[in-house]
């Protein structure tokens, strides 16, 4: 009988301590908010969160409290907590992956000042991440964004804006890693690892941008007399920028991390002469191996996967290359949902004058779909110096349909977009995600993970294609007519 009450506690004591508990108030009693966290027990893309597998746990906030009980809880893994008050009728972000780990039990006290205290059991990451957040915006303060520079400046001092821009951005690191480390003492070293990893990506990330800003600034504005060697300085002198970084930990943390495993894809993409015109897969699968390969793989998969050229063969190659059971299961799906063949999901949207319109209703036609946001350039470019012609040119070919779907939140930005017809045929057919914006079930069945994404379907409602490359208006033609056989 002791045996067995024995094994009993130890299975007690193993669920408990794979639990967390997360409690707090919103700062507001008299409201009732519906409180709502996301857990992601597998990291993937921090800008992706609704494509990749994710708990959620949601209640009401009477008298502006809450309290979670999350389970299953493995190791340290990121959560983000949101409230109903809401955006455009989405919740509100209020803190965005923070590291939680079993055990944990944090309170968390939101201020009349809107400020953040976190107590309890493991709060101590929560307040160094919350301390590192506020550190920052003060140094960015200091240190400034990438500065307002005239032509001038920049055609004469554009490889020394770069280094100061670098050398601001590995000062701000040094002094968040050594606010890091005075917490060591308090976090686990594998939490204190991960929250520098991040630190560490996020670093790299903004040296990817800056670089680019600055070979755009040289192609757009012909800089110096050569411009292609201003190019090749300036690549140089960006390589060394990454290489100065290093992250001396296992790629076992690495591949946890949320920020770390995207930097290392944006740098290879910069490294890489021809940019996105040739796949980094090969790239990765060559320079790195084990769980941060197939990390690496499945996260870039998932943001550039419209963006790669062949991108069907890639995924497959990918796939049959990759171990890691849970990071290929989002990409099977993807690629279920999104290979030539596949039916196109049915998806259910108004159109710009109040009218619930079904894909399944342009059935027997081909369908061409085009995602897009206000405010993008590269929309806006292919409208106008492709799709845009196109349309006319098929605009009285009853089997042919051009369907364009907004992902604005706010409904007035969408048809004043439409209207403007910079984006899409103010007469055509003009669909949109209403308040969900990029979050709407069917961005996420399309995987849209840039805009613009087009997509192909042929007339039994089954996927041809799916390109945001299709520039040539020859080639477009093309597949408009192999579609239609």
């Amino acid at each position: 009988m002791k045996k067995y009450l024995l094994i009993i506690l130890c299975i007690i004591r193993f669920a408990n301590a794979q639990t967390v508990h997360i409690s707090g108030s919103t700062g507001n009693e008299a409201k009732t908010d519906t409180v709502m966290i996301q857990v992601w027990d597998h990291f993937f893309s921090e800008s992706k969160n609704d494509l990749i597998p994710h708990r959620s746990f949601e209640q009401q906030a009477i008298t502006g409290t809450y309290d979670f009980t999350i389970d299953k809880i493995s190791g340290p893994v990121y959560f983000s907590l949101y409230t109903g008050t809401f955006s455009h009728n989405r919740p509100k972000v209020i803190l965005s992956h923070y590291l939680i780990e079993p055990g944990d039990s944090i309170h968390i006290n939101r201020t009349a000042d809107g400020k953040f205290v976190f107590s309890g059991k493991g709060s101590s990451k929560s307040n160094c991440r919350y301390g590192l957040d506020s550190l920052t915006e003060k140094l960015n303060k200091y240190f400034g964004a990438p500065r307002a520079r005239n032509d001038e400046y920049k055609n004469k001092h554009y490889l020394n804006s770069q280094r100061m821009r670098f050398q601001e951005l590995d000062s701000l690191l040094t002094v968040q890693l050594q606010f890091l480390d005075s917490y060591r003492p308090q976090i686990s070293n594998k939490s204190l690892q991960l929250l520098q990893a991040d630190l560490v990506g996020k670093n790299i990330e903004l040296k990817c941008g800056n670089y680019d800003t600055e070979e755009k600034d040289i192609r757009d504005k012909n800089i110096a007399d050569n411009e292609q060697r201003n190019i090749t300085v300036l690549h140089a002198e960006y390589l060394q920028g990454v290489t100065n970084v290093q992250l001396l930990i296992s790629d076992s943390i690495k591949s946890l991390s949320a920020v770390y495993p995207m930097a290392l894809i944006k740098s290879a993409i910069v490294a890489e002469p021809e940019r996105l015109a040739g796949p980094v897969n090969a790239q990765i699968s060559e320079h790195y191996k084990g769980i941060l390969k197939d990390r690496l793989l499945a996260t870039y998969m998932i943001e550039y996967f419209n963006f790669i050229p062949g991108a069907d063969s890639v995924l497959a190659q990918v796939l049959d290359n990759m171990q890691t059971a849970y990071y290929k299961e989002p990409l099977q799906s993807m690629q279920n949902r999104l290979s030539p063949g596949s039916p196109a999901y049915d998806f259910t949207l108004v159109d710009s004058h109040d009218k619930l319109r079904h894909l399944s209703e342009f059935k027997g036609k081909t369908v061409f779909l085009d995602f897009w946001f206000t405010g993008c350039m590269g929309c806006a470019n292919f409208y106008k110096g492709v799709l845009s012609e196109v349309e006319e040119d098929h605009w009285n070919d009853s089997s042919v349909v051009f369907i364009s779907i907004c992902i604005d939140a706010n409904k007035d930005t969408w048809l004043k977009s439409v209207e403007s017809n910079v984006y899409a045929r103010p007469n055509g057919i003009n669909l949109s995600t209403g308040s969900l914006g990029q979050q709407h079930p069917v961005a996420n069945q399309y995987s849209t993970t840039a805009y613009p994404a087009t997509f192909l379907i042929d007339r039994n409602g089954r996927i041809v294609s799916h390109t945001q490359l299709m520039w040539d208006k020859k080639k477009f033609e093309a597949m408009l007519q192999e579609a239609a056989r």
